[in-house]
């Protein structure tokens, strides 16, 4: 299982889009603001990016078969919609507005970390990555699988852990 940090900057990188917006908002009437945003949300990201990198260059592979595919993107699409657009609507004009943001990012930040869903990100969707929620031949337990292949029933794959029930897809050289 990941560290805690690197559970929150998954969770924070999920919200890069929204940490941008709030950013540019902000830029004029509270500059150090709007630079604290960007700052976290490029850090978030870029933990994000190499954390995953990290495991799949170092992370023990794993081989299955795969019994049973579901597609959750539209996890992603439900999370955008839920959470990301109504706060950009939010003013944050006055300390009060402020605090009651922070706070329910702080909650949606310890139930998300708590519950496994900081896979859920749209920037990994962005750039290529897919979640699905798979079944394997060596039990029937439902796994996330993170890929950017189309995983099919009844096809091998190799993967790496990245927390518990969590996969990460890897691609394997074929030796002649």
């Amino acid at each position: 299982m990941p560290s805690l940090l690197v559970r929150c900057m998954l969770f924070f990188s999920s919200y890069f889009p929204l940490m941008l917006i709030f950013s540019i908002l902000l830029w004029r009437s509270n500059l150090p603001w709007a630079l604290s945003i960007l700052i976290l949300a490029l850090f978030s990201l870029l933990v994000t990016f190499l954390f995953i990198g990290m495991r799949k260059s170092r992370g023990g592979v794993s081989q299955a078969k795969i019994t049973g595919v579901e597609k959750r993107d539209e996890n992603v699409v439900s999370y955008i919609a839920t959470y990301l657009i109504p706060f950009v609507t939010f003013p944050l004009a006055t300390p009060e507005q402020a605090a009651a943001i922070l706070i329910l990012v702080a909650v949606l930040l310890i139930l998300y970390v708590n519950s496994n869903m900081i896979y859920v990100n749209p920037m990994l969707n962005l750039v290529g990555w897919h979640l699905y929620s798979i079944t394997i031949n060596t039990d029937q337990v439902p796994h996330y699988l993170i890929a950017r292949q189309d995983i099919r029933p009844n096809s091998t794959l190799y993967f790496v852990e990245i927390s518990t029930n969590v996969y990460l897809e890897k691609k394997v050289k074929k030796t002649i």
